[in-house]
C-alpha cells in the first residue's frame, strides 16, 4: 500500500516522497510520507512558507481524495472521513483515513516503501 501511495503522490506532484510508511489500526489507516515537497516549493519555503503551506493544504484536498479509492479497495472497507496535514520543518505529510468497519481483508497492510 505505501509504494502506491508513494506512487501516486510522484505522479500528481512530479516528485515523489522519500520515504512512506502505512500504519493501520482497526478501522483507521495513517499513511506519514517524509520528504515530500517539489524543489520550488523547498526554494519558497525559506521566504514565504505561509505560501507554501496554503498551497500544500490544497495539494492535498485533491490527493486525498484520489487516495480514497485505493484505500477503499486495498481495505475493503468504505472510507467515511479523510484528513490530511503537512509539515514545512521537517518537511512531512499526513493522511488520515476513516474506515467505516475495520480493514479485513486477511492480508498485512503496514508497509513501507
Amino acid at each position: 500500500m505505501a509504494r502506491s501511495f508513494a506512487a501516486r503522490l510522484k505522479a500528481l506532484t512530479g516528485t515523489g516522497p522519500e520515504r512512506c510508511r502505512v500504519f493501520v489500526n482497526d478501522d483507521v489507516v495513517t499513511l506519514v510520507c517524509d520528504r515530500t515537497l517539489t524543489p520550488a516549493e523547498k526554494t519558497l519555503a525559506t521566504g514565504e512558507p505561509a505560501v507554501v503551506s496554503e498551497l500544500r493544504g490544497k495539494l492535498q484536498e485533491q490527493v486525498r481524495s484520489q487516495f480514497i479509492p485505493d484505500v477503499e479497495r486495498i481495505t475493503r472497507q468504505r472510507v467515511v472521513a479523510a484528513m490530511s496535514s503537512h509539515s514545512l520543518q521537517p518537511d512531512t505529510a499526513s493522511f488520515v483515513f476513516i474506515l467505516e468497519g475495520p480493514a479485513s481483508n486477511g492480508r498485512p497492510l503496514v508497509g513501507e516503501a
